[in-house]
């Protein structure tokens, strides 16, 4: 059998928790007699329903259109990461509630499979060169020492964490473009200047578009080119000085 002209057979996939399974595509549309494939992919902790739609106008069907997935927290954690290009953000590998704290200082490894997009480091004024970094968990303890997840050209990538003998798990990778903005233009009153008095203005690095969820306390990476920002105003009433941040040119 295949599907006959003019025929719509699309149907509609979603899992009921983003936040504990994840899936490539949200829409399946069978073209011939072979079967579709959909990569799940657990993002955290948690059950989470995955319910295959009906077709347009079409019944439900009575069962096998929905399956239960049950993610247990892995032994070690690295949450998934948006960091604009030519930011870093700092980041600490978690080790399961349910494993009991190491009594000495396990090291473990972090591997990106793709140091062209970002690059690790274990200290924030150097550059990330090497595909792996070690980092330890102290002795006591269920967070790892800090390390640095650092942005080098727009794309996604996966981190790979390993090591201990504990089970390695991973994380996703994306590094979007960044843009700088008045970090009291965020804020929902006006500033008001006095005539003759001075007020200064916070620029700030962000995640384009601006409202991408992205880590607390990014900050430029190192080795990224310096760049001049123009700061334009309107009208004779205002003047600005210009400002130089440690930023990328674009």
């Amino acid at each position: 059998m295949s599907p006959r002209p003019g025929a719509n057979l699309t149907a509609t996939i979603a899992s009921s928790n983003p936040n504990v399974v994840t899936l490539d595509q949200s829409k399946l549309t069978f073209t011939g007699t072979n079967s579709i494939n959909v990569r799940v992919q657990p993002a955290g902790p948690g059950s989470a329903l995955v319910t295959l739609g009906p077709l347009p106008g079409g019944p439900t069907a009575s069962t096998g259109t929905e399956i239960v997935y049950n993610v247990a927290e892995p032994d070690l954690a690295v949450p998934n990461l948006t960091i604009g290009r030519d930011l870093q953000a700092v980041v600490q590998l978690r080790l399961a509630s349910r494993i009991p704290a190491p009594a000495n200082d396990p090291t473990l490894n972090i591997e990106t499979n793709a140091l062209y997009t970002v690059g690790l480091s274990a200290d924030p004024a150097v550059a990330g060169t090497t595909q792996t970094i070690s980092v330890v968990i102290p002795a006591g303890q269920h967070l790892s020492t800090s390390f640095y997840v650092q942005g080098l050209s727009q794309g996604s990538t996966t981190l790979y964490a390993f090591g201990g003998g504990f089970n390695s798990s991973y994380s996703n990778v994306t590094v979007t473009a960044t843009g700088f903005v008045f970090q009291q233009a965020l804020q929902a009153s006006i500033v008001a200047v006095s005539p003759g008095n001075l007020t200064n203005l916070t620029i700030t690095p962000v995640v384009l578009p601006v409202g991408t969820p992205a880590p607390a306390g990014m900050t430029i990476r190192p080795g990224a080119t310096p760049i001049v920002l123009t700061v334009a105003h309107t009208g004779t009433a205002a003047t600005v000085s210009p400002c130089r941040l440690s930023a990328p040119a674009w």
